[in-house]
């Protein structure tokens, strides 16, 4: 497997998404992920608290370490609502910006949802799904998801707990110049890379 796409709101990118990514380039054989940012998800009524330029520029800052095997693509936000992965997909694909059946990183706890994904089953053609245990054993995954393809790849990552929801209830609860606060900033910095934390600071996001 060559590429691997992993898509997100990423608002913030926090250090779950980089320590996922590290992960995954340790531990499997892919060779370069290309994030891909959404708009908004099909799925979920939040809208993103931060500009897409924003959440673009945060994201560049926490890949820096991985910028020779990462990528990031902006089709989603370059395409009207919805923005439904299969469509993203094919477009990766079509743009030789992907190989053909590329990798696609979801969380096993997505899965009961993929057959509410729009043409889901086209979907699952298109990728090679490789999926991230957090409540599964590898050996239960496939029983369990039997429309999983059969070569799905499952890899086991410790889980850093921290969200992206939460780092925004947290600012909305610490208001304008809350992250410029010593402690405060110190706080921030334990949930995203620092480099995003002075970015959020600097530019009064979240609050």
């Amino acid at each position: 497997m060559q590429d691997a796409i992993f898509g997100g709101t990423f608002d913030p990118v926090h250090r779950g998404h980089v320590h996922l990514v590290r992960e995954i380039l340790n531990k499997t054989a892919v060779e370069r992920i290309v994030l891909v940012p959404a708009r908004q998800n099909p799925l979920k009524a939040h809208y993103p608290g931060a500009s897409e330029a924003d959440r673009t520029a945060m994201l560049q800052l926490a890949l820096q370490e991985f910028r020779d095997r990462c990528t990031i693509s902006l089709v989603e936000l370059h395409r009207p609502p919805p923005a439904y992965a299969v469509e993203t997909v094919a477009q990766l694909v079509q743009a030789g910006t992907v190989h053909q059946r590329p990798g696609f990183l979801m969380g096993d706890d997505l899965l009961p949802e993929l057959p509410r994904w729009e043409r889901w089953h086209e979907f699952l053609q298109q990728v090679q799904p490789v999926v991230i245990l957090r409540n599964f054993r590898e050996t239960d995954i496939l029983p369990a998801y039997p429309y999983l393809p059969p070569d799905s790849v499952v890899v086991s990552a410790e889980p850093v707990v921290v969200s992206s929801r939460a780092i925004r209830a947290r600012g909305r609860t610490l208001g304008q110049s809350g992250w410029e606060q010593p402690e405060n900033f110190t706080e921030l910095q334990e949930l995203v890379p620092e480099n995003v934390a002075r970015y959020i600071r600097d530019h009064g996001l979240y609050h």
